[in-house]
Parts: C-alpha cells; sequence; structure tokens
C-alpha cells in the first residue's frame, strides 16, 4: 500500500473534496475553530491573504530518491508570505505502521538564515534515524532565494 504522504505530494489524494469550509481574513479564526469544534467541520482553510491560486497551489517535486527504508523528495512551491519560490526538503518513511494510526510525528528542522533545504540532508545521517523511528523529518529553506 503506497505512503499516505507521498499520496499528497503527488497529488493523488484529492484533500481539496474534503475541505468544507472556507474563510477569508484573519479575523474568521475564531469562527474556524468553533465550527471545528462543534463537528460540523471536516476541514476548514482560512484564506488570510490575497493569492494567485494557480501560483500558489503548484507543488512540484523537484527530486525523488530511496534513502535508508524512506523516500528523500525536494519539493517545490510558491510561498504567499515570501512571494516567492521556495524549496523544502522531506524523508518520508516506507511504512504503513503510523499512516494506519492516522498520521507519523513530523520534525521541523530550522536551519539558520543562510543555510538553505539541502544543509542538514547532505552533512548528516538523518534518514537512518528518522526511518528507525517511523518519523517524518522536514527541511525547509529558511530564506527567499533569488528576489533581488
Amino acid at each position: 500500500m503506497p505512503n499516505l504522504c507521498n499520496k499528497v505530494l503527488l497529488n493523488e489524494l484529492p484533500i481539496s473534496k474534503y475541505i468544507t469550509h472556507n474563510y477569508e481574513g484573519l479575523e474568521k479564526v475564531q469562527e474556524l475553530v468553533d465550527t471545528l469544534h462543534s463537528g460540523a467541520c471536516l476541514r476548514g482553510v482560512i484564506q488570510i491573504s490575497p493569492y494567485d491560486q494557480k501560483q500558489s497551489s503548484a507543488i512540484k517535486v523537484l527530486e525523488s530518491f530511496k534513502i535508508f527504508g524512506g523516500v528523500h523528495k525536494v519539493i517545490e512551491h510558491w510561498s504567499d508570505s515570501n512571494q516567492c519560490l521556495m524549496k523544502f526538503g522531506i524523508f518520508l518513511p516506507d511504512d504503513d505502521v503510523h499512516a494506519q494510526r492516522g498520521g507519523y510525528p513530523v520534525l521541523y528542522f530550522l536551519s539558520g538564515l543562510s543555510c538553505t533545504h539541502e544543509n542538514i540532508p547532505m552533512k548528516v545521517n538523518y534518514a537512518e534515524h528518522a526511518k528507525r523511528h517511523s518519523m517524518i523529518v522536514v527541511f525547509p529553506d529558511t530564506s527567499p532565494r533569488n528576489v533581488g
């Protein structure tokens, strides 16, 4: 059975059909929380700033390779916050133990301001340990690149 995280990243799992409520504006956060707690909402989205839907929803897998019983991917996406394309690396373990229980623990490794998504994966043997503990590890680029 394919890993659920792989399906989401490859757009094989239509998550958008599970979004039952959409809100515009940060002031709607409490309304969404109340709707979630009431049980009337399965998944909600709050649009905080205007954005180009086509540009922001494009997620592109740039690299994908097997490593220590998992898959490391490099993903490119549009960042509304930084108004530019950004990248992140992600390790997805190849097991369905946590997927069947409802999810994996996730560790977000934030490097320094001058580091990219490649910093830790290139220097540290992280994947072996992440696989042993069945955890997803995300390596976001922490700074906008090529924005002048």
